[in-house]
């Protein structure tokens, strides 16, 4: 439909005109919002699906993969270790003991990774409160997929742990599968833990506004 009432005929101006007087609108806004009615009367058109369909969904598939990558790399693979190293590098004039050897040690061979599930926690919570996009609690469930996929399709190494032979799950929980046990499925398990713990944090924050609303 024109938009534009210099657009159509004099005779269409006319009835077009009409029919937004019975309406009570008029104008470029009454257009609008006849149009807006006509898309809502029919929302199969193409430009109600994309309004209110396709370019949502694309949304929350861009939100998801970014809230992935922050979760998964940007917590294990960025944050935890840049700060794991000023903290530890930033003691080591005091404790001489601290160094490089030390962070490698609480980032990779600490059972569980409570350096990378803090910070995914932080992480979450603050961008959970900042950005409310509901994918956040998703994040979870790629690297869990991973792990999934792996323990019932996938022959992993053999790994000798205490003279005991580590089960397929072993292989990503628990504390057999680190560096010095030359077990190395870990990384996964990391990105599981951090993309959790991210979640876990946006969920915290979606559900304190609630929280405080019904304490009001």
């Amino acid at each position: 439909m024109a938009r534009d009432l210099e657009h159509l005929t004099p005779e269409a101006s006319v009835a077009l005109t009409g029919e937004l007087a019975k309406r009570g609108v008029d104008g470029t806004e009454g257009m609008n919002v006849f149009s807006d009615e006509k898309e809502q009367d029919n929302p199969s058109s193409f430009l109600f699906l994309h309004r209110h369909g396709i370019g949502e969904r694309a949304m929350d598939v861009l939100h998801f993969l970014g809230h992935l990558a922050l979760s998964t790399l940007g917590v294990a693979g960025v944050a935890a270790p840049v700060l794991t190293y000023t903290v530890v590098l930033s003691l080591h004039p005091f404790f001489p003991s601290l160094g490089t050897r030390r962070v490698h040690w609480i980032l990779t061979e600490t059972p569980f990774f409570p350096v990378q599930i803090v910070v995914g926690l932080l992480w979450g919570f603050q961008l959970g409160r900042r950005y409310q996009h509901r994918v956040m609690v998703w994040t979870w469930v790629v690297p869990a997929l991973a792990i999934i996929s792996l323990i019932l399709f996938v022959p992993l190494r053999s790994v000798v742990v205490s003279r005991v032979e580590l089960t397929k799950t072993e292989h990503f929980f628990g504390w057999g599968c680190l560096p010095q046990n030359h077990c190395f499925d870990w990384p996964l398990t990391v990105l599981l833990y951090a993309a959790a713990a991210y979640s876990i944090g946006a969920f915290a924050a979606r559900m304190l506004p609630h929280q405080a609303r019904q304490l009001n």
